[in-house]
């Protein structure tokens, strides 16, 4: 009795004589299309995402209407406390050394909550937020270092010195509060940049120590109403309103 070869052959192996066969290529399935967003789910993110931002500006500008309203009330107090009664004499050293110092308690406080804002976002948003922190920092820096150029170059003293300084702090924080206001979509920081700029020329005309008293009262009292009345328009926004009665069928 003789083997037969054919039973030897695997599955795999071809009869004598013919090639090989090619394996097969495994089969490609098409990716699962990816589902559709819920529109609905689209806007309420959306929604949520423009809540936050404005949530999170409102905050930021109700602290720079604190601090600078603060910095006003007290820095512009105590140059008029400070100055003399002549006119053509501006306020001692010490003075200006707690006006200044206030002002740069000021710009780190407005930089650093404005860069904060920005790290709690994406998108343009975080970059606009963080640009506006620096930008209170370099105004002041420039502005008030341009200012003391003039002084020192053109031997300017007395009640000159007060006036210009008061002027250009004034003129930079109205401005920034303006700008402010478009990036945290916040219209009452505008209003009360406009405000801080009209009153530069405003205390430039009328003299020292008077212009003191003026941004002391108007601009600080000005900024901290504000922050008044942002807290109090917050709390009551925050507030859960009562829905609707269903009348009676």
């Amino acid at each position: 009795m003789t083997d037969n070869p054919a039973a030897h052959q695997t599955a795999a192996e071809p009869p004598p004589g013919q090639p090989p066969s090619d394996p097969q290529p495994p089969e490609h399935h098409p990716p699962d299309p990816e589902p559709d967003l819920d529109p609905r789910l689209a806007m309420d993110l959306s929604r949520e995402a423009a809540a936050r931002g404005a949530a999170l500006g409102s905050g930021v500008g109700r602290l720079d209407l604190a601090t600078w309203g603060l910095i006003w009330l007290i820095g512009y107090g105590t140059l008029w406390i400070a100055a003399p009664d002549s006119a053509g004499e501006g306020p001692p050293a010490w003075a200006f050394v707690v006006f200044f110092g206030l002002l740069g308690l000021g710009v780190a406080v407005s930089a650093i909550a404005g860069a904060k804002h920005g790290g709690q976002l994406v998108g343009p948003s975080s970059q606009a937020g963080m640009l506006y922190g620096f930008s209170w920092a370099v105004a002041f820096a420039v502005g008030m270092s341009t200012a003391g150029i003039i002084v020192g170059r053109y031997d300017l003293s007395g009640a000159v010195v007060g006036v210009i300084y008061n002027f250009l702090a004034a003129l930079i924080t109205g401005s920034l509060y303006m700008a402010g206001s478009a990036v945290f979509k916040d219209p009452p920081m505008f209003w009360t940049g406009v405000v801080m700029v009209g009153l530069a020329p405003i205390g430039a005309l009328v003299g020292l120590p008077t212009g003191y008293l003026v941004m002391a009262l108007v601009g600080g009292g000005l900024m901290l109403g504000g922050f008044a009345l942002e807290t109090w328009r917050s709390r009551r926004a925050a507030q859960p309103r009562p829905s609707p009665r269903r009348r009676p069928t």
